[in-house]
């Protein structure tokens, strides 16, 4: 027998003499309620801003007016 396994097997008879201890002890197991796992709701992200060609600079207002190059 390896360490490992015989790790394994010491630490789970120590785990069985807890739990009979427990249960002579007088304690018992009781079942939780449970939950439903709720996932996050889905995060829409804005659409990417249009990109501007190079070249192409705001003017003032709404239009779009290529630059001129000297």
């Amino acid at each position: 027998m390896d360490y490992l396994t015989q790790s394994y097997a010491e630490r789970q008879a120590q785990l069985e003499a807890a739990k009979a201890a427990f249960f002579a002890s007088g304690g018992r197991a009781v079942k939780l309620a449970g939950f439903t796992y709720k996932p996050l709701p889905f995060r829409r992200h804005p659409e990417p801003a249009q990109k501007i060609p190079k070249g192409v600079q705001h003017a003032p207002g709404n239009s779009v007016q290529k630059s001129v190059q000297p």
